[in-house]
Formats: C-alpha cells, structure tokens, sequence
C-alpha cells in the first residue's frame, strides 16, 4: 500500500490515528534526512549544480510528502491535530539546526514553506480552520526553550524574503512579481487536483490561504500595539490594484467585516480571536498592500 493510500485509511477511522502518527512521523524523518544531503555540499556530483538544478531536486525530494501534508490537512480532524502537522514540524526542526553549505543558506527554509503552503491551501479549501490554526498558531519549542515564544508559522515565514529572492535569480523566474509565491502556485496545483480535486477552486483557496497567512503574520509580527504592518505579500498583492471585485484581499476584508465574530477564522484563533484586533489590522494592512512595491 502507497503512503496515500495507507494516509486515507488510517484517517477513516479513528482506530488508525496512532499507527498514522507514526507513519507519517517515519516518512517525514527520511525526508529531513534527504533535505540535509542536498543542503549540506556544494557539489556531490549529481546535476549542473546550479541554484535551480539544487531547488528542483528538492521540489522531486518533497513531492510525496507534499501530498500527504494535503491529504491530512484536508482530511484530518482534531482527534489529528498532532499529526496534521508533524511533517512541517520534523522538517523545520531538521532545517533549525541543520549544517547547510553557504551556496544554499538562501533556499534553506523552503522545504518548510512548502509544506506549509500545502497544509493551509488543503485545510482552507476544505473550510477547515481549525485544521489551520494548528498552521498558523502552534508554537515553535525551540524559541519557547530561549525564552522567546514564536509560531512555528512565524519562524519559517520570517525566513521567506531570502528564498523567494534565490528564486528570483534563477533564469525564467525573474520576470515574476512574486517569484516564489508563483512557484508554489504551480507545483501544489497538481497535487490538489490529483489527491483531492480541488480544480476549479484551487486558485481562489490558494489566494485565499495567503491572504491569511499575511495577515496572521502581521498580526504574530505587531504584537500588543498595531501600528505598523508588515506580512508577505503574494500573488493576490498585484490583484488589489485591479478590479475589487477581483481582489481576493477586499472580499476577505468584505466577508469579515460582515461576519465579525462569527467569522470562521475568528472562531479558529486567528488574529487572537479577537475582532477588535482583527478591526484594526485590516485597514493597516490593506493600506500596507496598496503601497507596496513589488520586491516579493
């Protein structure tokens, strides 16, 4: 049985959650293993050992997992929380202290935005926030054990500028606004269309998620004082400047000003569950969005 196959069945049932766990948790390690090779050299004698020979190894390295995090992302219940983000957790602990070759310290974080990019476009295009939260909201032990609490969201998004730059520099990849957001819109579309046939909707939950996820950001980011925003800006950025109807940023700003508290990402945790706060970041955000250049 293949690792979806085995994925599914351990998730129809509430007697497979243990044997999922651990399942998913030995797939993940392999793959933190085979992360770490392809960081840790300069040249190891495969490939043209350039910056987008070395991230599409990586992007044939992920695959698989990159799957099975959207499988359990839109699958998975709370009875799941613990696994539902146990790949993006072993491997962003793997890259936390992994020895990286300076060549690729640039790309190091990307395997964890990845999987996270994949686990919160599936739970969002299930309508599952709560599956999100668990993205967005978990804390990271590493930064807890210093003294200085942050998301394990937080800690990989931080990292995102110096990867979608490196992605920038690879030829073909520079005439894009957002590089690495368009990089991730392409590769996840298979894998939503194929393992859960999310089609036609993929483009919406995926601008969707990272309007979130900027947001949530930016929010993490402000603290107790919302005076200046900052979040990354994605595909949806240069779509705020057309049509509002068409801007996945003013509809989502539109959707929760009219549901206020009964907001499903609210009702989630997100944005401290707070909708005083969320009032008060939006405005500061969109302004934020509206003035940006375009450097992402």
């Amino acid at each position: 049985m293949d690792l979806y196959e085995s994925i599914k069945r351990s998730l129809a049932t509430e007697a497979g959650r243990i044997s999922l766990h651990d399942e998913v948790g030995a797939h993940a390690s392999h793959l933190a293993s085979s992360i770490e090779s392809i960081f840790c050299s300069e040249t190891d004698g495969s490939g043209d050992g350039s910056l987008g020979d070395r991230l599409e190894r990586l992007d044939t390295a992920i695959a698989e997992m990159v799957g099975a995090q959207a499988l359990l992302s839109y699958w998975g219940t709370q009875s799941n929380v613990h696994t539902l983000t146990l790949p993006f957790r072993i491997v962003l602990g793997c890259l936390s202290s992994a020895s990286v070759h300076q060549r690729w310290s640039d790309l190091c974080w990307y395997p964890a935005i990845m999987l996270l990019y994949s686990g919160g476009v599936a739970a969002v295009a299930a309508n599952s926030y709560e599956n999100l939260s668990a993205f967005m909201l978990g804390i990271d032990q590493h930064s807890a054990e210093q003294g200085h609490s942050v998301t394990l969201m937080y800690r990989a998004i931080s990292e995102m500028s110096k990867v979608s730059e490196a992605i920038k520099r690879i030829p073909g990849k520079e005439r894009y606004r957002v590089p690495l957001s368009e990089h991730l819109f392409g590769l996840l579309r298979s894998s939503m269309g194929q393992l859960l046939w999310v089609r036609e909707e993929y483009e919406a939950a995926f601008d969707r998620f990272e309007v979130l996820l900027s947001m949530e950001y930016a929010s993490q980011r402000a603290g107790d004082q919302i005076s200046h925003v900052w979040g990354p800006i994605g595909r949806f950025g240069w779509k705020a400047h057309g049509d509002a109807d068409q801007s996945p940023l003013h509809r989502i700003i539109g959707e929760a000003k009219k549901l206020g508290e009964s907001w499903p990402p609210i009702r989630a945790g997100l944005f401290g569950g707070s909708v005083e706060r969320l009032d008060e970041l939006m405005p500061k955000y969109q302004g934020f969005v509206e003035r940006a250049a375009w450097t992402w």
